[in-house]
C-alpha cells in the first residue's frame, strides 16, 4: 500500500501535548483543536486557506466544566455553535457562539 509523503505540518504542541480532535472551517481559514491535557478548544488562523503551514495561534476556551476527557469536537455549519464530546461526561455538549466561529462568543 502507497502512502503519500506529508506535505506540511503545523505543530499544536505549546497549547495541547495530546490531541484528540481536529476540526478544519469549511473555507479552510480556521482550525480548532481539543484534547485532555488543559480541556481547552484551541482556535488558530490559516493564512493561506487549507495551507496549514501557514496557521497560528488565536485564541482558547476551556471546556473543563463539561468535559475531563474531550475526544471529539465539531460545529453547526453556520459557525454559531460549537459540540463536544468525551469520554467522562457520557454526553454531548453544546455551546453558542454569538460570533461564527469565534470560539470566545
Amino acid at each position: 500500500m502507497f502512502v503519500p509523503p506529508t506535505t506540511d505540518y503545523f505543530s499544536v504542541r505549546t497549547q495541547e501535548a495530546t490531541p484528540q480532535a481536529l476540526f478544519i472551517k469549511p473555507d479552510g481559514t480556521k482550525m480548532y483543536v481539543v484534547g485532555p491535557t488543559a480541556r481547552t478548544v484551541y482556535e488558530y488562523n490559516i493564512g493561506t486557506a487549507w495551507d496549514i503551514s501557514t496557521a497560528s495561534y488565536l485564541q482558547s476556551f476551556s471546556i473543563s466544566n463539561q468535559e475531563l476527557n474531550p475526544n471529539g469536537l465539531t460545529f453547526k455549519p453556520d459557525g454559531t455553535k460549537m459540540y463536544n464530546i468525551g469520554s467522562s461526561g457520557d454526553d454531548v455538549n453544546e455551546f453558542d457562539l454569538s460570533t461564527a466561529w469565534d470560539i470566545t462568543s
